[in-house]
């Protein structure tokens, strides 16, 4: 799906950190997905540092 359409993926991601960031504190959530943007952005063919 992540390549097919890649925005989809991204504003799947934000609500979904939206919703986990009401329930838990920002700091385990943001350890937990850096490394899902890392993967998407090396998928995408684009710098992590460019998303």
């Amino acid at each position: 799906m992540s390549k097919k359409r890649p925005k989809t993926t991204l504003i799947t991601l934000t609500f979904t950190v939206l919703a986990m960031s009401a329930f838990i504190n920002n700091t385990p959530i943001v350890v937990v997905m850096i490394p899902i943007f890392v993967r998407l952005s090396a998928r995408w063919g684009t710098s992590p540092r460019s998303c």
